[in-house]
Formats: C-alpha cells, structure tokens, sequence
C-alpha cells in the first residue's frame, strides 16, 4: 500500500543533519548514549537515490526515535535511476493552488 504522496510527489520539510561517508553513504547516527546499542537500520531508497534529501530525512527521524545507527547506501554511486531535476520539473505545477499527480487514470503520464 502506497501513500498519496507516492504518485503526486512531495519533499519533506526540513534539513539532513547526518553526514555522508567516503563510499558515497548517508549516515545518520544515534542520539545521546545510544550509538554503542549494536542495532543499526539499513534503508534503502528509491529510484530518486540519495539527491533526493527525502530519504537522508527520513533517516534522521529513524535514528532519534529509535535510537540507533541509520545507513542509506548510494547504490546508484550518484547517478541516481530517475533524475531529480526532471522529475520535479514534471511533478511540480506551473502555477499557484494546483495539485499535480502522475496519473490521470489513463496508462500515460500526465500533467
């Protein structure tokens, strides 16, 4: 089951605050005493990659509520599937108060 913002598209508020390691990964550590709990989170994101500030959010808000170590690898080693410019310029409307979606119920993209 997907949420609505998987076929409109949406960018979550606010800043990564993790850091990015020499192999191209997010890291996103644990808060306070917790960093030595031997748990971590490997998330894995989407065909948008990591220039997509999304999924490094996401693993900002994991890791303080769970208390652990959160890694998003780049496995598309900064050549993400989809192109974020692109796919912005696509999803995102041309004017004020309109909510674009991918989909208008025919099998074709529209806008």
């Amino acid at each position: 089951m997907s949420c609505p913002d998987c076929l409109t598209g949406d960018i979550l508020p606010g800043e990564p605050t993790g850091a990015s390691s020499i192999q191209g990964a997010y890291l996103a550590p644990a808060t306070g005493n917790s960093s030595t709990s031997g748990r971590a989170i490997l998330l894995l994101a989407d065909a948008f990659g990591l220039p997509l500030r999304n999924f490094k959010i996401l693993a900002d808000k994991f890791a303080a509520e769970l208390q652990c170590n959160v890694w998003v690898p780049d496995y598309f080693e900064g050549r993400p599937l989809a192109d974020l410019d692109s796919i912005l310029t696509f999803l995102l409307p041309d004017r004020a108060n309109v909510k674009m979606t991918l989909f208008d119920g025919s099998d074709s993209f529209s806008r």
